[in-house]
């Protein structure tokens, strides 16, 4: 990784963190799932680099079988959603989402992430499909707390 992807890398983790951190609790409000005109609803994009987990917001289950996860994301033209990951334990259902960056044609290895992006904190939500029914099970967070 060049030293300018790195910088940039550092500086948009540190954002998110704060940003992260000055919402966190019950001071951020939640998203609705009713009317769904409150949050954009977003699929995950194999196309994005750099995937790193990524907090949510709040969950609605949809069915024993499907959620609809709430999140803070950004525009779509920068980052997106990677992909999802779902772990199931005894009493517990871990959801995981990944955040990437979308990455850019370049002659250049300094240029292979989209910079002057910003994060305006749009409401975002993204369906996850279970492979095994919730049955009662609490769901988690699998991402690690923002320091």
């Amino acid at each position: 990784m060049t030293r300018a992807i790195a910088i940039s890398a550092v500086l948009i983790a540190a954002f998110v963190a704060l940003l992260y951190a000055r919402f966190a609790g019950d001071t951020v409000p939640k998203p609705s799932p009713s009317p769904a005109q409150e949050f954009d609803l977003v699929e995950p994009r194999g196309d994005l680099v750099n995937p790193d987990p990524q907090r949510w917001d709040s969950v609605d289950v949809v069915s024993e079988q499907e959620l609809l996860v709430h999140f803070l994301g950004g525009v779509e033209e920068c980052f997106g959603i990677h992909h999802v990951d779902v772990s199931y334990g005894r009493s517990t259902v871990a959801v995981t989402l990944y955040h990437g960056f979308v990455a850019i044609d370049s002659a250049s290895a300094e240029d292979t992430v989209a910079t002057g992006c910003i994060l305006p904190g749009i409401f975002q939500a993204i369906k996850v499909p279970l492979a095994e029914p919730l049955s009662g099970r609490t769901i988690i967070d699998g991402a690690p707390p923002a320091q």
